[in-house]
């Protein structure tokens, strides 16, 4: 279910801003639009909902990203920092484990290899998970006692941060592809490329969907990070 709510702001120059909040079942956006336009203007928050803390930062004007904006992990340390203006990544912590290898392109070939930096994705795995478990309804093998249904996606990010060759490579139902499917394919191209020697190369990454059937649980999603692996785990 997704909330919305809104009051009027008067602004400098005649512009006339509504602040807007949008949440769902993880996290709350804050931010303002132009009444006449509807383009987003001026600061950005995103928050998690269980924990409080602000995990997204930045600023808009005329419906685009500007300047420096921060990605935060869930225990408030920063994970990234973007500058729109120059398209330029600011800062990145470093999680990679110095022995990771992953699937780079190689002669149209993806080929187990070191990195100087691995692709990064601006967004929110969250946001994913959200929509799945907010709007989708579980499919009739849930019912037939299974315990959890499986998706797998492989998609390539390529050297310019776009993604290519999405696909399923694994599902358990037919439905549900289609909505992981769909739901990846929709995410804005927020990814900076991985680099080697000195130059944005093309890496592989998969994305697994696990959909539990545990009764007497509350929704939820556990996300598992591995080198060019991301596992979401969500109970419906």
């Amino acid at each position: 279910m997704i909330v919305f709510s809104f009051c009027f702001i008067g602004l400098a120059h005649g512009q006339k801003l509504r602040q807007k909040k949008v949440s769902n079942y993880f996290s709350t956006e804050e931010f303002k639009v132009d009444k006449e336009t509807g383009l987003r203007e001026g600061s950005y928050t995103k928050i998690h909902d269980y924990s409080g803390i602000v995990i997204v930062t930045g600023q808009y004007e005329h419906g685009k990203k500007i300047g420096v904006w921060r990605y935060y992990a869930l225990d408030d340390e920063l994970l990234a920092s973007f500058d729109y203006d120059r398209l330029n990544l600011v800062y990145m912590i470093d999680i990679m484990d110095p022995k990771s290898e992953f699937p780079v392109e190689k002669n149209g070939s993806y080929v187990l290899d070191s990195v100087d930096s691995p692709a990064f994705f601006l967004g929110m795995d969250e946001d994913i998970a959200a929509s799945i478990v907010g709007n989708k309804k579980l499919p009739k093998s849930f019912l037939n006692g299974k315990d959890y249904i499986l998706a797998v996606a492989s998609f390539i990010v390529q050297t310019d941060g776009c993604v290519g060759d999405l696909k399923i490579v694994r599902g358990d139902d037919s439905q549900i592809n289609t909505d992981f499917l769909n739901m990846l394919d929709n995410l804005p191209d927020l990814w900076i490329p991985a680099t080697q020697k000195g130059r944005a190369v093309a890496t592989q990454h998969f994305y697994f969907l696990v959909m539990n059937n545990v009764k007497g649980e509350d929704p939820g999603v556990t996300i598992v990070q591995k080198p060019y692996v991301k596992i979401l785990s969500i109970v419906k």
